[in-house]
Parts: structure tokens; sequence; C-alpha cells
């Protein structure tokens, strides 16, 4: 036996030692037999036997389009050109670690078994480099194992060895590994090279080409420039190859399925994604129920019932889930925050206030154990917990969870120079100050949006919403502008500058909100209605109310081609457009105007609604001043009942209902109804703490209201 026979057979030993440790996974020790095996050959300057035999391949090939009917890399494909593909990604990382989550079988990394070595084969260097290669990648070294995939496939050019299989694997390996550090173009291309390979070493139907399609598939549903069409195509097509070469049954099946169905709900068809994932679940658990891919299909399938509104059916796929991955991780792990947060969201749509709020903690615990105090998840489940608090009307513990997110937030902002999510907080955090009518705070947080949008160039729509925000809140007060940020009346919205009385200021920046809206989104739609009626509110403070009446009239026309039903926005413009020939003094057209508010209101609302109340009571503002009182009263008593019913017997908006009854019964002559009205209104106003000077009597009849209350005797 020559000594370069006797080095290959030595090196083969090793080499075969090394996988076996690998597969016992004792790693360490597997490396050691590798490291020798791979010393030994290349202490060879030259290698003189070459035979054709090929290297023999032992390893099972599982995972899951279109794909060439020429192969850029056949058979006889020379490696430069793989190397080509690869060099610029051998030392290319992100600092970040990756955000893979290798628990779950997606069919990204089928090619996981080493290869074994005879004295015959010829590429011994590069199969010891992908051993050794895939021995790091196991232990999740990826830095050192794309380093060595690349290494055993430059041996390969150097020695001029053709060897698809291997060449395969490489490929598929490295592809994952751009995969892990969500390199998705450059993955694509590697993946579509195996592919390539594969087509022209295995043929089309193979289960190698299956697993090609399956991780090309995957690509294209988590690369954002992704063919998501193809995308699907590719995964349909992975199934059908694999169904026909492995059975219906087979693992790899289930996990081609499951990516179908993340696919089916990405697109928002839920039937067919939950027709999938059931499939899928039904193979799972066939191989073993107990594993973590059966628990991944179980979530997943939660999610599918969760945005069914299918509550109730989600809610306990949740919790079989929690238990598996309770079993598998312990308390501590992603998982977990994730899916009690899935848990908080089903109880807060089932308005289960207690269960939800201690779901949202148990995640903000273990959140933060797991992620950090300052990640973006904890940030948005801050924002959640805050809602359920906020919609529960219990706004004192919902801004203090707004403000622990927003200082989370900032921090994120220091740190990553943008932040999505503090956009919502700044809204958040500005509604609630509202809804207290702490309207100076809720500007102040307006304002604070407005330049974070300016300053991250957020999009003319999100501009021009917080611009109509500002504008809305800024009718109910006076306030103090910043001299340093208002640097043009484009930063601040007209009802601003109204009160400030720079009425063409404010005309030209809710002019401007209307162009960034309708640029964006054209003539006919609700968020362009709403930026009209903001500018005819503004014509309206300047006496422009011909104008006004125009303005409104454009919004009531794209509301009403908007939808064929009924509207709250519909009744708001009809409201408005009354308010305006109520205020022209055109009694007529003002009294069509509110009792057509009325009928839509109903409609929508109810007969009971507050907004009624105020209909109805300008309607009968209406009938008394045009002399109508039987009508006039009847509408004041409506408006009255509307009031105690939503605002309750004691508010001071009934007190004043019952003033301008109590002045209706004086016109009328009805002084005892009138006295009753009076006394009721004076106590309401008592009781809140304001002033009797509230209380307005006035009539066109008071000459009565003297001869049955004369002056007092002289005293004696």
């Amino acid at each position: 036996m020559s000594e370069v026979t006797a080095r290959r057979l030595v090196a083969s030993m090793l080499n075969n030692k090394g996988v076996i440790l690998m597969e016992q996974r004792r790693y360490e020790a597997a490396k050691r037999w590798l490291t020798q095996a791979l010393s030994m050959t290349r202490e060879e300057n030259s290698i003189e036997d070459r035979s054709d035999s090929y290297t023999e391949i032992q390893h099972h090939s599982s995972a899951t389009e279109d794909f060439p009917e020429k192969s850029r890399f056949g058979i006889k494909a020379a490696h430069s050109e793989l190397l080509d593909l690869l060099s610029p990604l051998k030392n290319k990382f992100d600092e970040k670690p990756p955000k893979y989550r290798s628990e779950y079988d997606e069919g990204m990394d089928s090619f996981r078994d080493l290869f074994r070595l005879k004295i015959s084969s010829r590429n011994l260097v590069s199969t010891i480099l992908f051993n050794l290669a895939r021995l790091a990648h196991n232990q999740k070294n990826y830095r050192e194992a794309r380093s060595l995939y690349f290494e055993a496939l430059g041996s390969l050019e150097s020695f001029g060895i053709q060897d698809e299989p291997i060449t395969i694997a490489i490929l598929f390996c490295t592809g994952q590994i751009q995969y892990i550090y969500d390199e998705y173009a450059d993955s694509l291309k590697t993946y579509t090279a195996a592919l390539s390979l594969a087509t022209s070493v295995f043929g089309k139907d193979s289960v190698e080409v299956a697993a090609c399609l399956n991780c090309i598939g995957i690509l294209h549903y988590v690369y954002s420039n992704g063919d998501k069409k193809a995308g699907m195509r590719f995964l349909l097509k992975s199934l059908e190859k694999r169904q026909k070469l492995q059975g219906r049954d087979h693992v790899d099946i289930g996990t081609t399925l499951n990516n179908i169905g993340r696919f089916r709900f990405q697109e928002e068809k839920l039937d067919l994604a939950l027709e999938a994932y059931k499939e899928a679940l039904r193979i799972r658990r066939k191989h073993n129920d107990e594993s973590v891919d059966v628990a991944a299909t179980l979530f997943n399938i939660g999610q599918v019932y969760h945005h069914m509104g299918e509550l109730d059916k989600a809610l306990g796929i949740y919790m079989d889930f929690l238990r598996r991955i309770h079993l598998h991780f312990g308390e501590n792990h992603r998982d977990i925050c994730m899916v009690t947060t899935c848990i908080a969201q089903v109880y807060h749509a089932k308005k289960d206030r207690d269960n939800a709020v201690a779901a949202f903690e148990h995640s903000l615990r273990v959140g933060r154990v797991i992620l950090g105090q300052n990640h973006p998840d904890i940030g948005i489940t801050l924002n959640q917990l805050g809602n359920v608090y906020y919609e529960a009307g219990d706004f004192e513990a919902a801004l203090k969870v707004y403000h622990q997110g927003l200082e989370l937030e900032l921090a994120m902002l220091a740190l990553e120079g943008e932040n999505p999510n503090l956009c919502v907080t700044y809204m958040n955090i500005a509604e609630i100050h509202r809804q207290r009518s702490e309207f100076s705070d809720a500007l102040e947080y307006y304002k604070k949006l407005l330049a974070h949008q300016l300053n991250y160039k957020s999009s003319d729509l999100d501009v021009a919403s917080t611009l109509c925000h500002i504008g809305a809140l800024s009718r109910l007060m006076f306030p103090f502008l910043n001299s340093s940020l208002m640097q043009s009346r484009f930063l601040f919205p007209g009802n601003v500058c109204q009160h400030l009385c720079d009425y063409e200021g404010a005309l030209e920046v809710n002019q401007e909100c209307l162009r960034l809206r309708r640029e964006a989104l054209g003539d006919i739609d609700e968020d362009v209605a709403t930026a009209l009626t903001q500018v005819a509110l503004v014509l309206l403070e300047m006496e422009r109310l011909d104008i006004a009446l125009d303005v409104l009239g454009e919004a009531y026309r794209i509301r009403k081609a908007l939808s064929p039903e009924e509207t709250r926005e519909l009744a708001f413009t009809l409201y408005n457009i009354a308010l305006i020939y109520h205020r022209e003094g055109e009694m007529e057209k003002a009294l069509e105007f509110y009792l057509e508010t009325s009928r839509v209101e109903e409609a929508v609302l109810g007969d009971d609604h507050g907004d009624m109340s105020i209909t109805f009571f300008n309607i009968g503002q209406i009938y008394y001043q045009c002399g109508h009182l039987k009508f006039a009263l009847k509408n004041f008593y409506k408006a009255l009942e509307i009031e105690r019913s939503c605002f309750g017997v004691d508010h001071p908006t009934v007190a004043k209902t019952l003033n301008e009854i109590g002045n209706l019964h004086l016109h009328r002559g009805d002084l005892d109804g009138m006295m009753d009205c009076y006394t009721d209104a004076l106590r309401i106003y008592r009781k809140a703490g304001i002033s009797d000077d509230h209380l307005h009597i006035y009539g066109q009849k008071l000459w009565r209201f003297e001869v049955v209350h004369p002056e007092a005797a002289a005293t004696a």
C-alpha cells in the first residue's frame, strides 16, 4: 500500500469516526476527529489518485416553482461560477444576532447529515471541510460554518472535481444561513442555484428538487420584495412532488402544508389556510403528537380562528399551545410571551377585562426577561394593555401604562433613530387627555406627534390626519403655541390659527390638509370629506357662509357616493348644513336639514342616542322662533327625555333644556309649568356648583308675569 493510499485510508477512517460522533451529538469529540482528518489530507501537496468514482453519500432529504428548463449550474458546471456567487457573502454578517426560530421546521435545512468517505473518494478535503462546516452549523456557529462551506466549495474548484451532490449540500446549507441572517435576496439566489443543480443531477422529480422548491417558496413569503404568487406556485409544486415521491403522510409533506397555510393566511384566505393547517396537523400528530412542530401548527390554527372571530376556539387552541411550549421550553421563552399576548387579545375582544389585564401583564413579565426592557414588542404590549384600561374608562391606569411605553419608545428612538410605535403612543396619550377635557395637555402631545412625523418624513396622509386631530381639538380652547415650533402655518392646523384670530392662516392650513388627502386618496374618500368639513368650519368662523355651504355640499356629495347606507358622518354633514341655514336665518331650509339629520341619526344610532338630543333641541328652537309653540315643546321634551337617559337626570345639559321648556311655558302663559322647569333647572345647576346666572328667563309676554305676581304690598 502506497503512502498516499495509507493516508487516504486513515483520513477516511478519521472522518467517518467524526461522523458517528456527530450523529451521537458528541460535537467536541467529532470536531477533534474531523480536524485530524483534515490535517492529514492537507499534508499532501498533491493528490495522484483522482478516480472517477463519486463520494459515497449517506444523507436524507427532507423539507419544503417553477424551475428553469435549462440549468445554469449543470452537471459540468464550473465551481468558479458558484464561487463567484458566494464569494461576496463569505464574511458578510450583520453584527446583530439572528432572529431565526430554529425550534420549528420550515424545511429550510434539509441537508443536515454528514458525508462518509471511502478510500476511493476523490474529494477528501472538500468532504471533511463540509462536515466541519455542518458541525459548526449544528452548533449555531454560523460565521465559522459559512467560511468552511465556502472553503469546501473552493477545494472542489482547485482540484477540478465535479461532485454535484456535495455542491448541492453546500449551497443548501449556505442558503439557510443567509436566511437565518435575513439576507433574503442572497439566500434566494443560492437556493435557486441549488435548484438548478439538483434538477440536473437528480431530475425534476426528486426529493432534492422538492426540498429546494419548498425553500424558494418560503423565501418569497418572508422577503419584502418576493413574488408572493410565485412563492405559492413553488410550494404547491413541492407538495405535488413530495406526495408523489414520499406518500401522503410523510413528515416533509406536513412541513410544506404548514408553509402553504402561512401563505394562505397572509393572503387572508382563511378557509384555505385552515384546511392546509389541519392536514399538516394530522400528519405531524401521526409522527409525534408532542413535537414542537405540532405546537407550531396548533398556534397557526389558533390565529386563523382568532381572525375569523371564533374566539372560544382560538382561546382553547392558544391554551393548548401554551401548555406544550411550557413542557418544551419552560416559562421564560419568547413563545410564552407571544401566546399570552394572543390570549390577552382574545380576552380583550370578549370584554373580559380582568383576564385580559392578567394575560398582558404575564406577557410583559416574560418578555422583559427574554427580550429585555427596551424591546419593541414590550412597547406594543404596553400599548395594548393601555387600550384595555382606556376602553374600560380607567383613564388613570391607561395613562400610566402609555407613559411607560412612551419612555421605552423614546429610549429606542435615541438608539435606533426611528420608532413607528411612538406615533401610536403619542396619539393614545393625547386622546386620553382630550377625553378628560385636559385640552392643553392633549394639544401638547398632538404637537409632539406632528413634530415626530415631520422629522421622520411620515406620509402626507399621516401628517394630514394629525393636522385634522389638532384642528378639531383646538376649537375647544385657546392654545398657547411654542413659537420655536411654529415655523410655518403648515405646522399647525387651521383651527389653532383660528383661535389666534388668524383665520386666513387657518384656512390655508386646512386647505393644505385637504390637498394632501386628495393627492393620497383621490376625491371620493371619507378622510377627504372630513377635511372639507374642517375647511367649512373655518369659513363659518370667517362669516363666509355661502362658501362654507358649498364646501359642506361637496362633503355631502362624497359621503353619499361612498355608501348607499346612512352613516353617522352623513348625519354630521347634514347637521352642519342645517346650522349654517339656521345662522343665516333661513328657518325653513334649516328645519328641512335638521329633520333630515334626525332621520339619518335615528337610522344609524337609534332613537335614544345623545346626538339625537342636540338635533331635537335645535328643531325645537326653530319651531319656537317661527312661533310653532306646540311643535317646539314636543321636540324640547324629546331632547329632555334622551338627555336624562344618556347623561342622567342631574346633568347640566338637562338643566339647559328645562330652562328652554320653562321659557316656552312662560311664552304660552303656563306659569305652573314654567315654575316647575325653572325650579328643577336651578336645583341641577346648584348641585353641579354652577351659578344661578346660567338660568335665562325670556318671553314675548313678560307682562303676564307681572299680573300674576304683583309687586309686594308696602311694609306696614
